[in-house]
């Protein structure tokens, strides 16, 4: 089997630029597709939403993977991108013939049978990559970038013959023309605002922990949560690429956190690698899982508020910059700050109590976030 890996004139730059440490194996394909027609760091908006939905079914370990049509919602709304022709259930002459004909394709298949990823005859799972007819010869763009006990998966463009595709793709495979209609006018405010309803209404998490603690007495069940705690981590990795490009709203606190999940995930790891040898998973990363869930709460009401804050500073001041002093601004006047608290107080659906509202705490939009922070603490309390 010859696999060759190349460089692409139009891809090998695309995959250059992409946060692919932060991608998920679904996310890759469709990441690459967004810088391609909207440019480069473009595809960091896919990270914007933050949700925590499990699926929990009858005989299988419970996941929070994301389902294929999820993410292709998402690219939908969050980057413009839109399916215009699919079809599944597809071997290699019948995906050859489809990239023929359509052009270049979105592909999920197997990695059982990818002959370039670490995977191959190792692990059943669904991956994404574009596929690029070239004559006889497929161009494969695969942007997953992870360690694995089978060694290293990284960014690449590979050549491949008729035969060579038709091995790797095994049969069962879903492709898809994907046209881009440009970045869509996204509102972070609302956005994130969703984000912290979402997470603090989901599912109980101490209910989720205990669902997973009660199935550990299995490896499926053990690789599930390494799964899931991995997913996390990227996800919150590529929310703080996205909130690195939202003015005036710090990614700080994210990517520690999304540091503390893919610590946690080196953890679990080492955690499945022990109940393969028949010894028990230790506590202690269930513990943390647990606690990070609920850090994942906190950290997103938090960043709600402060952008109902940014975004009544901007709006009332008609300032760009909310990092200087309210009395810095030009045409700063009590009354406008009145309107700043009183559009939040709306936003936010509280109101703040009168002995809280000193010079300290109204000085700029940091203190003005604590206020408003700490107030919708004693709300939910």
């Amino acid at each position: 089997m010859s696999v060759l890996e190349t460089r692409d004139q139009l891809w090998s730059p695309v995959l250059e630029t992409l946060s692919a440490q932060a991608l998920d194996c679904i996310q890759t394909g469709l990441s690459a597709v967004v810088d391609r027609f909207c440019g480069a760091g473009a595809h960091v908006v896919l990270g914007a939403r933050q949700e925590f939905v499990p699926r929990i079914e009858a005989g299988r370990p419970p996941t929070l993977e994301p389902p294929v049509d999820k993410r292709l919602a998402e690219a939908r709304e969050l980057a413009g991108l839109h399916v215009t022709d699919r079809r599944d259930g597809l071997d290699g002459p019948a995906l050859r013939r489809f990239a023929d004909e359509a052009g270049p394709l979105y592909v999920l298949s197997d990695t059982f049978t990818m002959s370039w990823t670490p995977y191959r005859g190792q692990r059943h799972m669904d991956h994404s990559y574009l596929l690029i007819g070239s004559g006889d010869r497929y161009a494969v763009v695969d942007p997953y970038h992870n360690d694995t006990q089978w060694g290293p998966a990284r960014p690449g463009v590979w050549r491949l013959s008729s035969a060579d595709l038709d091995a790797a793709v095994g049969t069962g495979a879903s492709a898809m023309v994907i046209s881009a209609d440009g970045l869509p006018d996204i509102d972070p405010t609302a956005i994130l605002a969703d984000n912290a309803r979402n997470l603090a209404a989901a599912l109980d998490i101490a209910g989720y922990v205990a669902h997973v603690r009660s199935g550990l007495d299995s490896v499926a069940a053990i690789e599930s949560l390494v799964l899931d705690i991995w997913i996390l981590g990227r996800s919150r990795l590529l929310h703080a690429a996205w909130l690195d490009t939202v003015p005036g709203i710090p990614a700080d606190e994210v990517r520690r956190q999304a540091d503390e999940w893919l610590r946690l995930a080196a953890q679990s790891y080492l955690g499945l690698r022990r109940a393969i040898r028949g010894e028990p998973v230790p506590p202690s990363i269930l513990d943390r899982f647990e606690e990070l869930l609920a850090e994942d709460v906190e950290v997103a009401g938090r960043l709600a508020v402060r952008a109902a804050v940014v975004d009544a500073v901007r709006t009332v001041m008609r300032v760009d910059d909310v990092s200087v002093t309210f009395r810095a601004m030009p045409d700063f006047s009590s009354f406008r700050l009145v309107d700043i608290i009183e559009r939040v107080e709306s936003r936010l659906d509280l109101t703040l109590d009168a002995e809280d509202l000193t010079l300290e705490s109204l000085h700029d939009t940091d203190s003005l976030t604590h206020l408003f922070v700490t107030a919708a603490g004693r709300v939910r309390q």
